[in-house]
C-alpha cells in the first residue's frame, strides 16, 4: 500500500489506519480523506464555497463519489499504483480521479482530521480562486484527454441541429415566395453543418484513440506488474539466501 501524505502539516497522519481499511478489506484501490471543509477555522467562507463548488465540478466529471477531490491525502493500493498513469506536473488530485475512473479502479472517502494552526503557504496557487479556476481548467483539459468522445459528439449534435433548423428556417421562407433576405440563415446553417460534420469525425477519431490508448496502458500495466513482481520474487531469495 502507498500512502499520500502532503508536507503543511494539515492532515492527521493519525487517521492513516481509515485510509487504509477500505484497501485491506478490498472494497476499494484508491481511497481519498475527506476534510471536514466546514468546520476547518482558518478556511474563510468563500474558500469553502469554492472548495464545494470544484469539488462538485470533478466529481461530475470524474463520476466518482468524493467529496473533498483536491484533498492530497490518499491511500492507494498495488492495482491502482501500477495502473495509474499521471501526466501533469501542476496538481495530480483531479487527474488521478479521472484516470482511475477510466482505469476501472475503485475509489472511495473517508472522513479523517486535520491539523488546526498556522501551515505552511501554498506553493502552487496565490488564492483560492486561482486554485479553483487552473485545477478546473486542468481537469476539464485531462476529461477530454480521456474520454473526449462525449464532449465532440454533444458539440456536433448541437451544430447540426441548429443548421438544420435554420435551413428548414430558409427553406420555409423560400417555399412560401418570401426567400429573399433569408440568405444569412442558409449561409449560417452551411456553417453550423459544417462544424457539426467536423466534430462528428473528430469524435470517431478520438474515439478509436481512445481504445488504442487504453490498449497500450493495459499492456505497460501488465509490464509494470512483471517487472516489479520480478523484483520481490528476486529480493525474497536473496532474503533467503543470506
Amino acid at each position: 500500500y502507498l500512502v499520500n501524505l502532503d508536507a503543511d502539516n494539515q492532515y492527521n497522519a493519525d487517521d492513516i489506519p481509515k485510509l487504509l481499511a477500505p484497501l485491506m478489506d478490498g472494497g476499494a484501490d484508491m481511497v481519498v480523506g475527506e476534510r471536514p471543509i466546514r468546520d476547518i477555522e482558518h478556511f474563510s467562507p468563500l474558500k469553502k464555497k469554492l472548495q464545494a463548488l470544484g469539488s462538485l465540478f470533478v466529481r461530475k466529471l470524474a463520476g466518482v463519489k468524493v467529496m473533498d477531490t483536491p484533498s492530497g491525502f490518499r491511500a492507494l493500493n498495488r492495482r491502482a499504483m501500477l495502473g495509474l498513469f499521471i501526466f501533469n506536473r501542476f496538481t495530480y488530485t483531479h487527474e488521478s480521479l479521472i484516470a482511475a475512473n477510466e482505469a476501472d479502479l475503485r475509489v472511495a472517502g473517508v472522513p479523517i482530521r486535520v491539523n488546526e494552526g498556522v501551515l505552511r503557504p501554498s506553493r502552487l496557487m496565490k488564492n483560492a480562486f486561482q486554485y479553483l479556476v487552473r485545477s478546473g481548467l486542468t481537469a476539464l483539459r485531462f476529461y477530454m484527454i480521456y474520454n473526449p468522445y462525449p464532449i465532440f459528439m454533444t458539440l456536433s449534435a448541437v451544430t447540426g441541429l441548429l443548421g438544420v433548423a435554420l435551413a428548414g428556417r430558409f427553406a420555409w421562407f423560400y417555399l412560401t415566395g418570401r426567400g429573399q433576405g433569408w440568405i444569412q440563415s442558409l449561409i449560417i446553417a452551411g456553417i453550423l453543418i459544417t462544424i457539426s460534420l467536423f466534430s462528428l469525425s473528430v469524435g470517431i477519431l478520438t474515439d478509436i484513440l481512445k481504445v488504442n490508448r487504453k490498449l497500450m496502458q493495459r499492456m505497460i500495466t501488465e509490464m509494470r506488474e512483471n517487472i516489479y513482481s520480478a523484483k520481490i520474487d528476486s529480493e525474497s531469495v536473496g532474503d533467503k539466501e543470506s
